[in-house]
């Protein structure tokens, strides 16, 4: 982990690579974890980390620190900070999973935020890439849904044929951007969904 601050913002850079990893007995290899962190409020970021340690601590008192949460929010929105995923990935038994994501605030606080979404989501600019084994996703899903596995499938299989999700072998990939109030995922409009998304 390294960083610096200047004029008041901090940005840095926090870098891991391990050719094995166990966690609870599941094995990772060839695991990556690579992000970077800029125009963060030194303030208030270091406020965050006290708050949330505190948090952990005790999670019976989280709700009295979440004022203290909210009362650094606009000078860490107003810093516009940016947050990029370059690489997390591992090789499992399952397959690979792979993420990259850089995300940015742009704008000023407003007090009306925490009461609209749509105001929130607004602000945000985000790109998001991600690789998983299909047969991970179809788990989740079915755990998620309720459905049973041939749904699952047959669904999974309609997005694959219009194009939003793309197979390669075993592994289901897909990339999304999101900014000035526009959805697109693989390159496609996906607008119509930020309706039930930020509801």
């Amino acid at each position: 982990m390294d960083s610096a601050e200047s004029g008041g913002l901090i940005r840095g850079v926090n870098n891991f690579k391990a050719g094995l990893v166990s966690i609870n007995g599941f094995e990772m290899t060839d695991t990556a974890y690579a992000t970077s962190y800029e125009n963060l409020d030194a303030g208030a970021f270091r406020a965050w980390q006290a708050t949330l340690t505190e948090m952990m601590k005790d999670e019976n008192a989280a709700e009295q620190h979440l004022a203290s949460l909210v009362e650094h929010l606009p000078a860490l929105v107003n810093a516009n900070p940016v947050v990029t995923i370059n690489d997390i990935s591992a090789d499992t038994p399952m397959g690979r999973f792979a993420l990259n994501m850089d995300c940015r605030i742009t704008g000023e606080w407003d007090d009306m935020l925490l009461h609209n979404p749509a105001m929130i989501a607004a602000m945000l600019q985000v790109e998001l890439r991600v690789r998983v084994p299909r047969a991970f996703l179809v788990d989740v899903w079915q755990d998620f849904t309720g459905t049973g596995q041939q749904i699952v499938n047959q669904q999974l299989s309609e997005l694959i044929g219009q194009g939003y999700i793309r197979e390669d072998g075993t592994q289901l990939e897909t990339g999304a951007k999101y900014g000035a109030g526009q959805l697109t995922i693989n390159g496609l409009d996906a607008s119509p969904l930020l309706g039930v998304l930020i509801q």
